[in-house]
């Protein structure tokens, strides 16, 4: 094992941070060695050290467990792979932005997650080296909490059918019920919040759920509202952002127009709390 690392010279300015990664996780570079071969694991080893080097506070910590980790999910799934093309894969994942509150490590975590995912969701791994590791898992994560409210959608449909004469348009906005659980999800994911947690509520009659929209773009999320007991418990912009006043006015026309209550005070707690 010390022989595979000396090939790789491990001197340089800005490298000895990695330097020292490759060391800790010598248990893992000895497996890379096993199971790719010396050539390989030098040409791995040399490509993690030079993008440390061109990302020195770029988060490149964790790579080389994170890796294994992926190509552990290859062979758990019984997914054929080339070693070289996999190392050249993730070596290019540190090279994309870190996510938020992420390291540029953390982005093999989440090709190793989306590798994953697709066998849950799909059946089988058809993007073995997606384009974008993050937005592949979220459109999964859709597709599966789709499949779990699937029963939902009919349901969800008469909901919207019976509410729609609740519908309201004036200064600007428009609101009406939710239609599909497709639309709540979308809704959900684009606004960063929680209302897809409400979605078997709504199905069921227990709460109602209101979309809000400018009536120039009609399609674009605004705000979600949620009516129980004909009351509005709760009213937010994306990530439970509080309604502007020109918004809180135009609810409450339509509370009083359709019978519904508004609450009192100048706040409202977020979606889902």
């Amino acid at each position: 094992m010390s022989a595979a690392l000396r090939l790789t010279g491990f001197y340089g300015e800005g490298r000895d941070e990695a330097t020292a990664e490759c060391f800790r996780d010598r248990l893992y570079v000895s497996q890379f060695v096993e199971s790719m071969g010396r050539d390989v694991t030098r040409d791995l080893l040399n490509g993690y050290l030079d993008r440390s080097a061109e990302h020195p506070r770029g988060g490149t910590a964790d790579f080389l467990p994170r890796l294994a980790c992926a190509l552990r999910t290859f062979e758990w799934r019984g997914i054929a792979f080339e070693p070289r093309r996999a190392c050249e894969y993730a070596l290019s994942l540190l090279d994309m932005p870190a996510q938020r509150r992420r390291t540029r490590s953390y982005n093999v975590q989440l090709w190793s997650d989306a590798l994953d995912m697709q066998q849950r969701v799909r059946g089988s791994v058809e993007d073995r080296y997606p384009a974008d590791p993050a937005a592949l898992l979220a459109e999964l994560e859709r597709e599966r909490e789709m499949r779990r409210h699937e029963a939902s959608d009919a349901a969800v449909a008469r909901r919207a059918e019976e509410l729609d004469g609740n519908g309201f348009e004036s200064d600007g906005y428009l609101i009406r019920p939710a239609a599909t659980v497709r639309e709540i999800l979308d809704k959900a994911n684009a606004q960063h919040n929680c209302v897809a947690g409400f979605i078997d509520k709504y199905a069921s009659g227990q709460t109602d759920l209101w979309l809000m929209r400018r009536a120039s773009d009609p399609d674009a999320p605004l705000v979600t509202v949620e009516v129980r007991g004909g009351t509005v418990r709760q009213a937010f912009q994306s990530h439970n952002r509080q309604v502007t006043a020109a918004q809180r006015r135009f609810l409450s026309d339509w509370c009083e127009a359709m019978g519904y209550r508004m609450p009192t005070g100048g706040r409202m707690r977020a979606l889902g709390a």
